[in-house]
């Protein structure tokens, strides 16, 4: 059950009566809610066949709806974006995801179990679950709502900075900067605690501060005018 920070606070199913609930129509959340109603006759809720659980959630969060429901790990991921979602309680016991391949098929089957052993077994499955899953069990509501504030305040100064660099490169403009929000919040007066180099805009403000283990020279054309500098250490970021 999520619902919104500062919003409905139900603490399990009888705390409902009082929430407006919106799911999405045929999914397991629907069935979970009918089969509720059996213990809980008054319990109340609408469904919707023209929103996925990603926008229901973006509904709850803007205060459209009180509560939806949502597995547990999209959740996780989607209050990066939506930091003030909250899961009040649980609808059940852990559910695990599942397959479902036609009846009779037992040749697909065994193809598919064959080749998920293997996977399992290189460690791709591990990697992947890391790759996608491995941060969202940590959240930090402070540090997600900061950078979100310097999304909209700060970002847009740099914004065309960072996409030339990125398109000179053939690189991901977005993968830069948060290089750089991670190195200085995007702060113009960040400074390396050790004497390190900022490279800078055209109009000479600080914006990603670089990180390599070694120090070295930092090439003449990445160099502000009358300055001799190297690069080394991490920025003091604000």
């Amino acid at each position: 059950m999520v619902c919104r920070r500062g919003g409905a606070e139900p603490q399990g199913v009888d705390d409902l009566e009082e929430v407006s609930l919106l799911v999405m129509e045929g999914t397991s959340y629907h069935d979970r809610l009918q089969a509720l109603q059996a213990d809980y006759p008054d319990l109340d809720f609408e469904t919707t066949n023209e929103l996925n659980t990603e926008q229901l959630l973006r509904f709850v969060w803007e205060r459209r709806v009180d509560c939806t429901v949502a597995d547990s790990n999209l959740v996780s991921i989607t209050r990066r974006y939506y930091p003030e979602l909250e899961i009040r309680f649980n609808l059940g016991a852990p559910d695990t995801l599942v397959w479902v391949m036609p009846r009779g098929a037992n040749r697909l089957r065994r193809e598919i179990g064959n080749w998920y052993g293997d996977f399992e077994d290189s460690g791709a499955m591990e990697r992947i679950l890391d790759r996608y899953y491995g941060f969202y069990e940590v959240f930090d509501y402070v540090d997600i709502r900061r950078l979100h504030r310097r999304v909209r305040e700060r970002l847009p100064r740099y914004e065309t900075h960072f996409r030339q660099a990125a398109a000179a490169h053939d690189f991901d403009w977005i993968l830069l900067a948060a290089v750089g929000y991670e190195e200085s919040h995007w702060n113009p007066s960040a400074r390396s605690p050790t004497g390190g180099y900022y490279p800078r805009s055209q109009s000479g403000e600080n914006w990603c501060p670089t990180l390599p283990k070694q120090k070295r020279p930092v090439p003449d054309e990445h160099r502000p005018a009358g300055k001799s500098a190297s690069v080394s250490g991490r920025s003091s970021a604000g």
